[in-house]
């Protein structure tokens, strides 16, 4: 009996090292995509953004645009589509003028070219404080596109499953960078997380690289806390004391284009911004840090389950409980377990590294005879 427990003991420290491995690769599989978006939409049913802390404000620019000429092909200069950077910059001087006293600011736009209104909008870019802004690293070459001013950036990129989001980088291993939301996150709770081999570290916590981001909001619930760049700019002319103290002071202000950056997650259509914002959020509602007791519930369930498919499940027994296990099987054992660990420490342990691994453990059993 001892020798079957110690077995069954090292076999669940495996399965703890196989599920570090997984949560830090940045890609996913059918079935545990479709759990996560079971658990996602179910959770939708349970958290109301309207009791959600109200500190924060969406900043539409979608309607706000100006078209600037690029170099082309063949000596061209047609036109692309930006964000109206001098609205932005009248924006960003007032909240500057009021002494920065915004919580953060998540400006997702894209500053990659060159317009006319750059010399002000600079200028005023950098007398803000607690803002950052997106940058994108190519899939095939890894190089990084910067914005063009020299204010604080991180990397905004997600990972995609059959063009669906997935998961969220944490840390770029392959750029060597903190990704958007973990830096929006360490700078707005003054927590830095240390950089290891296997992961982030943070309040004696385990982080992984890459997470499952949670959905408060979607396009439709911000509408009460959505307002067009031209009406908040508008407004701050108009009565320029009373409105910041009211709506700006104190708050967490994503800017982005709402309307046209579309991508599809696991609760339908969403804005890159709000991508972005939820995985904040997530991190704000501490999914990301994994705690000593989760390590001893996955050890406890994987010993548990490894006893179950090396030793018990060959003895014939005919016990109630036998009967529940052989009826549930392992991959039903797999998602009772990964329901729990998601309700109860907020951690979606996967189910296809253990599956995967009693596969070839049983495969090995066979080819050479083990007992």
């Amino acid at each position: 009996m001892r020798r079957k427990l110690v077995i069954s003991l090292l076999n669940a420290v495996a399965l703890v090292f196989l599920h570090l491995i997984y949560f830090n690769m940045n890609l996913n599989v059918p079935l545990e995509d479709e759990l996560i978006t079971a658990i996602n939409k179910t959770e939708k049913y349970f958290t109301d953004s309207r009791n959600l802390d109200t500190g924060f404000l969406f900043i539409n620019t979608s309607e706000n645009n100006a078209l600037v000429p690029v170099d082309g092909e063949n000596g061209s200069m047609p036109n692309r589509v930006i964000a109206d950077r001098m609205l932005l910059g009248r924006l960003f001087q007032k909240l500057a003028d009021h002494g920065n006293r915004h919580r953060y600011i998540l400006c997702d736009l894209a500053f990659d070219t060159p317009s006319p209104q750059d010399s002000f909008f600079s200028a005023q870019l950098n007398r803000l404080s607690r803002i950052i802004l997106p940058a994108h690293a190519d899939y095939e070459t890894g190089e990084i596109t910067r914005p063009l001013f020299g204010k604080k950036w991180a990397l905004a990129d997600y990972v995609t499953f059959e063009g669906k989001v997935s998961k969220i980088m944490l840390y770029s291993r392959k750029d060597r960078q903190k990704t958007l939301p973990l830096v929006m996150y360490e700078e707005c709770n003054g927590s830095p997380s240390g950089i290891s081999l296997t992961g982030l570290w943070s309040s004696n916590s385990y982080i992984p690289f890459s997470i499952y981001p949670r959905y408060y909001f979607n396009d439709e619930s911000i509408k009460q806390y959505e307002m067009r760049l031209d009406e908040v700019v508008h407004m701050l002319d108009l009565n320029d004391r009373i409105f910041y103290e009211n709506i700006l002071k104190g708050r967490i202000i994503v800017i982005g284009n709402f309307a046209n950056d579309i991508h599809v997650t696991a609760v339908g259509f969403m804005s890159g911004s709000l991508v972005l914002f939820n995985s904040y959020l997530t991190l704000e509602a501490k999914y990301h840090m994994y705690p000593w007791s989760w390590l001893l519930y996955s050890l406890t369930c994987f010993c548990a389950l490894s006893y179950w498919e090396l030793f018990y499940k060959k003895e014939k027994k005919e016990t109630a409980w036998h009967a529940v296990l052989r009826f549930f099987g392992l991959t039903g054992f797999c998602i009772v377990l990964s329901l729990l660990s998601d309700f109860v420490f907020r951690i979606h342990t996967t189910v296809i590294p253990v599956i995967i691994y009693f596969q070839v453990i049983l495969l090995c059993s066979r080819l050479f005879k083990f007992k």
